[in-house]
């Protein structure tokens, strides 16, 4: 399926809520997948991502880092996705988990050689808990800006003063304000964003390099490919959508879950130690 196929397909498709997956001793158990899930709805089975989606409890969330390009790891979870970009000046984290497993980011970081306080930026796609909830404690530890759209930022405000938000959105005072078409360039690594609403109000999508073997592709992390709540919201995710296939063409798309991707970042995972001189199996290419 080529990008834009896939994110035409994504108009028509509802993400059900932030899924999880179990892994112990390094391998998963527990899991449910596409239509097992008691909580897929008959859209997202219909969906590419339909058969790989996956749920489990969040306490076993907990999963390996990956060297995914050159200069892009993944230290997210099992089920919700955190890239961290090298650059010459430092490195930046796109999105942050939820706030209850910040200690397994951490650590992941550190594990692909990376000091955590050294952290430049966190760019958050979207203000939902399982993206936003870690940022706090990663500012705290690096001194790192953290940015949102303006839309999102007040809905990360809305939900700090929410008693019954406070385990998952510790205190964060508004920072960095990422706006339509800016771009903020950390050494020789230049980030754009796009302001895609439509999952969340102020859903923002971060396009920059990921680099492999001596080339540069043109990678995009959508703010957001689900459609969760109000349906008055449905205008806006398929201009947003529309927009992003505009924008191209991609080279590669990561999406903010590992299944919600044209190709589930567990099946390149596995294919990267295989690829030998082949093609990097997360480059579609602009087609």
């Amino acid at each position: 399926m080529t990008l834009n196929r896939w994110l035409m397909v994504g108009l028509a498709c509802v993400l059900a809520s932030s899924a999880t997956l179990a892994q112990r001793g390094g391998a998963a158990q527990g899991i449910t997948r596409g239509a097992e899930q008691p909580n897929q709805n008959k859209w997202n089975a219909k969906g590419p991502w339909g058969k790989t989606e996956r749920s489990g409890p969040l306490e076993a969330q907990r999963k390996d880092p990956f060297k995914l390009f050159d200069n892009v790891s993944y230290v997210g979870l099992q089920t919700v996705s955190v890239y961290l970009v090298t650059t010459s000046a430092g490195p930046v984290l796109i999105d942050s988990g939820y706030a209850q497993t910040t200690d397994w980011l951490i650590d992941s970081i550190k594990k692909v050689g990376v000091d955590p306080a050294t952290i430049k930026y966190v760019f958050v796609t979207h203000s939902h808990l399982d993206h936003a909830g870690g940022a706090a404690r990663i500012k705290q530890l690096s001194g790192a800006r953290v940015g949102l759209s303006a839309e999102d930022w007040s809905v990360v405000e809305a939900q700090q003063k929410d008693a019954r938000q406070a385990s998952n959105f510790p205190p964060l005072a508004r920072d960095l304000v990422l706006k339509d078409n800016d771009s903020i360039t950390v050494g020789d690594t230049t980030f754009k964003f796009y302001f895609t609403p439509g999952h969340t109000v102020g859903a923002t999508s971060v396009e920059f390099p990921a680099r492999d073997r001596g080339r540069s592709y043109r990678a995009i992390v959508p703010g957001g490919l689900g459609l969760q709540y109000a349906p008055e919201a449905g205008p806006s995710f398929k201009t947003s959508m529309q927009r992003l296939k505009m924008l191209g063409p991609w080279d590669v798309a990561l999406g903010n879950h590992p299944f919600l991707a044209p190709k589930d970042l567990a099946e390149v995972e596995q294919e990267l130690p295989k690829r030998g001189n082949g093609p990097h199996p997360a480059v579609l290419g602009a087609a």
